[in-house]
């Protein structure tokens, strides 16, 4: 029998409303869904997709993926 960890999050209530229902439909469960992203994070050594932030006057702004170009800084996790 293995054994597991509680882990706990905050996120924005629209984003996990939206996100739950998708899992759902997908037929898993969140737990699923979370050990899923955990085994991909560990297989790719880093999150298994590309984020993209850029400073602007000062600050550190998400670029979407369709405003991400080579004058972005590849990965800045904050």
């Amino acid at each position: 029998m293995s054994s597991t960890t509680t882990s706990h999050n905050r996120v924005d209530p629209n984003i996990k409303r939206d996100a739950d229902q998708i899992i759902k439909d997908m037929g898993i469960t969140i737990s699923d869904a979370h050990e899923l992203f955990y085994r991909q994070i560990i297989a790719n050594q880093g999150l298994p997709f590309f984020v993209a932030y850029r400073q602007i006057n000062g600050s550190w702004h998400h670029l979407p993926g369709w405003q991400a170009n080579v004058n972005c800084i590849g990965a800045i996790f904050l």
